[in-house]
């Protein structure tokens, strides 16, 4: 599925194969520069990576590992309820998160930045409950 905000298009993977999903993520990574990761899941209103979301990024180690030269922005967004500061530090910590669980996988810390956008780029209006989800997100840019 892909969709455009402002300047910016999103490619939504649901990363569920193993060699499909490190495609579908280099594929649009390379097309579009930016992808975003379904399955990140993090305890409610935390930084905490839930277990399920290993399989993803097992994905982005073994992407990481096919191009060493490749470097990423891990950004972090969040829904709009609550207070903005709030929502743009919890997204920074999410990514950070991400980018700790990538370097104790023995990725370099230097190929990754980290991002916390907050709600500052939603995917969709915040008018339904399946709309807020959608932009509760982490996204790879590529660098």
């Amino acid at each position: 599925l892909r969709t455009s905000n402002d300047d910016f298009r999103y490619e939504v993977l649901a990363l569920k194969s193993r060699p499909m999903a490190q495609h579908m993520l280099a594929a649009a990574l390379a097309e579009s520069g930016v992808a975003r990761l379904d399955g990140i899941e993090f305890d409610f209103n935390s930084a905490r990576l839930r277990p399920e979301s290993h399989p993803v990024l097992e994905q982005i180690v073994s992407l990481l590992n096919a191009d060493p030269n490749l470097r990423l922005e891990i950004g972090g967004h969040t829904d709009a309820a609550g207070d903005p500061s709030t929502n743009r530090q919890l997204s920074l910590e999410r990514a950070s998160a991400v980018k700790s669980w990538l370097v104790a996988q023995g990725i370099v810390a230097q190929r990754l930045t980290v991002q916390g956008y907050g709600d500052t780029r939603p995917l969709a209006p915040q008018d339904e409950p399946a709309n807020a989800a959608r932009n509760r997100r982490v996204e790879l840019r590529r660098l």
